[in-house]
């Protein structure tokens, strides 16, 4: 199975927060860990202005719950 993008891990990662998963969070953590940081430069600041935006909605339906 091919490795997802750190992008996509981030968004699993928040999706294992919302339900409380803490084994798929200490997973995806260990992931983001080890995954190769010379993948986040300046080419992928749209997906991770997407995945800012995505972190703050699910803050506050979390905080609206």
């Amino acid at each position: 199975m091919p490795t997802a993008p750190p992008c996509s891990r981030v968004l699993r990662l928040l999706g294992a927060v919302d339900r409380g998963d803490r084994t798929e969070i200490k997973a995806l953590l260990a992931a983001l860990e080890a995954a190769d940081k010379s993948l986040l430069d300046a080419a992928h600041e749209i997906g991770w202005r997407l995945i800012a935006f995505v972190a703050a909605m699910t803050a506050a339906a979390a905080l609206s719950d």
